[in-house]
């Protein structure tokens, strides 16, 4: 076992709420042996009625319409990078970087159980292997489907 084991990420962020309908948030996420150490957190999140809320910010933008207390609507914007160790032969980093632009809905059935549906578009997509150029990848559609519970 090795320091590469524990390369867990953790945000440091501080939130300034300045009334009932506006906040903003800056921070950082630190990500110990990835190939960007730091990602900056920054953002203002608006709620300028019970309906809307908009989440302007780095790396994660948001537009939410609350269409009644178990319908959610959404339009998202998300920067991703994310590293892998590869561990086959000699240990070296696998990065992956995308944007993803997509639209949704999460639908409360209850409140521990909520149903999600997502489509969207990925783009500016990258590999890079450690040593090695990096290597762009074509865009593509994406979905999901989930299903998420609250313990």
């Amino acid at each position: 076992m090795d320091s590469d084991m524990f390369s867990i990420p953790f945000s440091l962020m501080f939130i300034k709420a300045w009334n009932s309908q506006i906040s903003g948030y800056l921070g950082l996420q630190v990500r110990p042996d990835f190939e960007r150490e730091i990602i900056p957190l920054i953002g203002l999140a608006c709620a300028p009625t019970d309906e809307w809320r908009f989440d302007i910010g780095i790396p994660h933008t948001r537009l939410s319409y609350f269409a009644n207390p178990d319908i959610t609507l959404f339009l998202d914007l998300i920067w991703q990078n994310t590293s892998y160790l590869v561990t086959e032969g000699k240990d070296r980093w696998l990065t992956l970087e995308d944007i993803r632009s997509s639209a949704g809905g999460i639908w409360r059935v209850v409140d521990e159980l909520h149903l999600g549906i997502e489509g969207g578009y990925v783009f500016e997509r990258s590999i890079k292997f450690e040593k090695s150029s990096k290597i762009d990848i074509s865009n593509s559609l994406f979905g999901s489907i989930s299903i998420m519970t609250f313990f």
